[in-house]
């Protein structure tokens, strides 16, 4: 059912990216990322280096920010107790119309999710900029994620020495590259 699903979303020009998943007891890509169309992505450090719990192997496409990554943590408050006071709080109402209050926290986590959303991010702006309509017309439906893959492999990855391409893929996605660039 995912290689039918993963299949009509390509064929309908639909980007497809997974994560490559990380602490992997076997030596498989999870599913979807091992699927062919499927860009798999891995996670890198800060210092550009590949995150040590990432999945490695020949079918990663390529590598992007995963590890360390702040974020937003909500957590719903039952009490309103003196140390929740100190922090920001958040109101809201539940579908059934309650009231919800919740406090937030910055965080730092790791995973190839937050590559994959890195990855979905830089599919999107390159949409964007070059008109969903025009390279379907151009290029044919079906054929859209693989001309993203293919494009960003030749002129959005930066390659730090050491890397091996075999284990960590292409390089790291680089969306600050000028889009003109990415022609």
């Amino acid at each position: 059912m995912i290689r039918a699903a993963v299949n009509d979303a390509i064929e309908a020009g639909i980007i497809v990216v997974a994560a490559a998943g990380q602490t992997f007891p076997v030596n498989m890509l999870p599913l979807p990322a091992r699927l062919p169309g499927v860009i798999a992505v891995s996670a890198t450090s800060r210092d550009k280096k590949p995150w040590d719990e990432a999945f490695i192997g020949a079918h990663i496409a390529w590598s992007a920010p995963g590890a360390g990554i702040c974020h937003i943590k909500a957590k719903q408050l039952t009490t309103n107790t003196a140390s929740s006071m100190d922090a920001a709080i958040i109101k809201m109402i539940s579908r059934e119309g309650e009231p919800l209050s919740f406090t937030d926290a910055v965080v730092s986590s790791s995973g190839t999710s937050y590559s994959t959303a890195y990855t979905a991010a830089a599919a999107a702006l390159w949409l964007q900029y070059h008109s969903p309509l025009e390279l379907r017309r151009v290029y044919g439906q079906k054929n859209i994620s693989s001309l993203f893959a293919a494009i960003a492999k030749r002129y959005a990855m930066e390659s730090p020495v050491n890397r091996q391409p075999q284990k960590h893929g292409q390089g790291i996605l680089n969306i600050r590259r000028p889009y003109r660039d990415w022609e």
